[in-house]
């Protein structure tokens, strides 16, 4: 009988281990996830610059991170994406085929569709979006194309495929003693 009931409790860990959803939290992400680095401060306006994007495909659902240098100040807690003009435009190709085109309204925090939700979380700098998927596609294969809109302008873009030889960051430190 505590066998069938420690099974039950582990058969349900597990299934919990392998949903992921919008949280909106930066530490549910994997360095697996990672597709690429955007230069900071290369942005056309005083919103709108990417600094990471993150990738994963779960279960039918493509699930996207942007992160951004300036969504929200600190300083002043304000969030400077509410009430702007602004849009993240997400195009997936594989070869030659397009799989995915969109433009999103991000100045508001959260929106549900059929296809797709989205939430973005000031406080992090945080946009993540969930897209229906077809299983056949994954991550790997995939290209990623992102251009953000202020004000109807291109002001930052990204692009990078999906494959898992990610370019990680190298720091060098040095201590002078005296």
């Amino acid at each position: 009988m505590k066998k069938s009931y420690l099974l039950i409790f582990l058969t349900t860990i597990y299934f919990q281990l392998l949903a992921f959803e919008l949280e909106g939290n930066p530490k549910a992400w994997n360095k697996e996830d990672f597709i690429g680095f955007d230069k900071v401060g290369d942005c056309k306006s005083r919103i709108g610059d990417i600094s990471s994007v993150f990738t994963r495909v779960i279960n039918d659902r493509l699930f996207l991170r942007i992160t951004f240098d300036d969504m929200y100040s600190h300083k002043s807690k304000v969030d400077d994406f509410t009430d702007e003009d602004i849009q993240v435009k997400l195009i997936i190709t594989t070869g030659n085929t397009k799989l995915f085109d969109n433009v999103f309204e991000i100045d508001e925090t959260s929106k549900n569709e059929a296809l797709f939700s989205f939430l973005r979380t000031p406080e992090y700098n945080l946009f993540e979006i969930k897209i229906d998927w077809p299983a056949e596609h994954s991550r790997e294969n995939l290209f990623f194309n992102i251009e953000i809109f202020h004000n109807q302008n291109l002001v930052d873009e990204f692009s990078a495929d999906g494959s898992e030889d990610y370019r990680g960051g190298n720091a060098a430190f040095v201590h002078h003693g005296n």
